[in-house]
């Protein structure tokens, strides 16, 4: 993750950490980092790299080794790209829902991270088939509006993360969408959360 004055987000830390690490940008757009590589231009992402924040899509992977989700941290600062890298390569975290948040004045970093909770415990659940306090070995974050993106860019935009125990070849919530982590007989194959690999 790169941090600059350009655009920016704000990236929710794990649900796990109980704690909301501000990540928020100002000023002007200046250059940002560059969109990530696709198939097409709304298709899979094709080459490892730091893409712009804002071209983030559900369905993209991410590596959560860089330092974006550490639980620990507790520094405010701007991000304004993310490390990418195709599903098909070693990951552990991917874009799993979106939503928009209603249009209107900036409700607030309490009120946004609130609403974005809210969306992305219900799409977990809806993704895995568990109640999030009952799958102790996922975890999710979210990409929420900062105040500056939501007055200069209308940006409104919400983004769930899912993040994995291990890093994994292949998409997990594709896998999930298939077969929900409702029991252990029914988790995907390789799943990192099942007993024997957890």
């Amino acid at each position: 993750m790169t941090s600059s004055s350009a655009r920016a987000r704000r990236l929710a830390l794990p649900v796990a950490a109980a704690v909301c690490c501000v990540l928020a940008g100002c000023g002007l757009v200046t250059a940002g980092p560059p969109d990530a590589s696709r198939d097409h231009p709304h298709g899979a992402i094709t080459a490892a790299g730091d893409t712009d924040v804002y071209s983030l899509r559900v369905g993209d992977c991410l590596l959560s080794d860089s330092g974006d989700f550490d639980s620990t941290a507790t520094a405010s600062t701007a991000v304004d790209s993310v490390p990418v890298t195709p599903c098909s390569d070693p990951h552990d975290a991917e874009i799993y829902a979106e939503t928009m948040l209603p249009a209107g004045e900036y409700p607030g970093d309490d009120a946004v991270g609130e609403q974005a909770d809210d969306f992305c415990d219900a799409q977990f659940t809806a993704l895995t088939g568990l109640d999030y306090e009952d799958a102790p070995s996922l975890d999710f974050s979210e990409y929420t509006p900062t105040e500056d993106g939501w007055n200069g860019d209308g940006d409104r935009l919400v983004q769930c993360v899912l993040l994995l125990p291990q890093k994994v070849d292949g998409s997990y919530v594709d896998r999930l969408r298939r077969t929900p982590v409702t029991d252990d007989a029914r988790r995907p194959a390789g799943d990192p959360t099942s007993p024997a690999t957890a």
